[in-house]
């Protein structure tokens, strides 16, 4: 079969779990099982599909120096002159496998994405490959949803009875409450989970069709003729997936999550690790605490969420997680860090978690 290439995405700032993550200590590199980051996680997941020479990292100049250290002799690091989103990063990357492996299978994933069951994820995975190959497409994987979740993307698909493989009809952005509610009635809907396989080639052929413009200015970067900073800043999803009508979709088996918020980060902290010693809750109920060095102690309060980033405490309610971006740019504000990048007054030995 085909050698298969593990493609990991991180190269994000993580900044809607701000403060805990910032651009020096991102999200893909907190502690999440134990002393294991996403990072470490999203690793492991790629040794069990192939040898680590053919797990390559994307992450941005910025990030170059902690990715590298964090990632070591586990799989190649490809740095992106500039943070260009997912679409000119993924291109970017099959251009060094199309050099020297023109017949790969490309597996691309995010690092900030939390699946426990790696039996399972490499079994459909392995399947989705297979099929990328027979059915010369894409093939997304797809979680059949199990809550009204208003912060992932829905996909919507072709179904035909026992079928494996489904070709999908539509994309639909993160809903409304009631529209997620409606979403989970139906039978032809699931969250996208951004996991993306095929062929290097169908990969290029894809990104010729329908994001030309990024492929041609990558062309002119890879021949000296611009900076990378001239490539559009786009994300696959837009620039490929919601564009093309030969995308194949597999519903997976195994529990998935994108940590893309503090409640969800530390929703599965406390899942994976249990409650830290130093919480005590009386009459309290479904508070998540991640603060280090001192007790904290609930009493009559429900679903907080509480961190400590340096000499920050944040105590946010969970359905407020969203309103953390205004709390962010009022800070900024306030330390008159405004027009800079906020992100960088959190230096990572500052941030630290039980």
């Amino acid at each position: 079969m085909n050698q298969i290439y593990v493609l990991i995405l991180a190269g994000g700032n993580g900044e809607r779990l701000w403060p805990l993550s910032t651009p020096q200590h991102p999200k893909q590199l907190l502690p999440l099982v134990g002393e294991k980051t996403l990072l470490d996680l999203s690793l492991e997941r790629a040794a069990n599909l192939t040898q680590a020479s053919n797990i390559i990292v994307v992450t941005c100049a910025k990030q170059e120096t902690i990715i590298r250290a964090a990632v070591g002799k586990r799989g190649q690091v490809v740095v992106e002159p500039e943070q260009k989103n997912t679409a000119p990063a993924i291109l970017y990357a099959c251009h060094r496998i199309l050099a020297y492996d023109q017949e790969a299978i490309v597996v691309a994933m995010p690092a900030d994405h939390f699946i426990e069951d790696n039996q399972l994820f490499v079994q459909d995975v392995s399947k989705a490959a297979r099929a990328a190959k027979r059915y010369h497409r894409l093939v997304l994987l797809g979680i059949t949803p199990t809550a009204p979740v208003t912060g992932y993307g829905y996909i919507q698909y072709y179904t035909e009875e026992d079928a494996e493989f489904s070709l999908v009809t539509h994309f639909h952005e993160k809903p409304r409450l009631e529209i997620a509610k409606k979403y989970l009635e139906r039978n032809d809907m699931l969250w996208n989970s951004g996991i993306v396989i095929g062929s290097i080639q169908i990969f290029m052929e894809q990104f010729n069709v329908y994001a030309s413009l990024l492929y041609d200015e990558m062309q002119g970067y890879l021949q000296g003729l611009f900076d990378y900073d001239a490539l559009p800043s786009i994300s696959f999803d837009y620039a490929v997936l919601e564009k093309t009508s030969e995308l194949l979709v597999l519903p997976v088996r195994f529990n998935w999550s994108d940590v893309g918020d503090m409640r969800t980060f530390l929703h599965i902290k406390k899942d994976m690790s249990g409650n830290a010693k130093n919480v005590l809750q009386v009459d309290a109920e479904n508070n998540l605490v991640a603060v280090s060095n001192q007790t904290v102690l609930c009493v009559g309060v429900d679903n907080l969420c509480v961190v400590q980033a340096g000499d920050m405490l944040v105590i946010v309610h969970s359905d407020k997680i969203d309103a953390m971006k205004e709390a962010r740019y009022i800070y900024a504000q306030q330390q008159g860090l405004l027009g800079e990048q906020i992100d960088l007054v959190m230096p990572p030995q500052h941030c630290s978690l039980p």
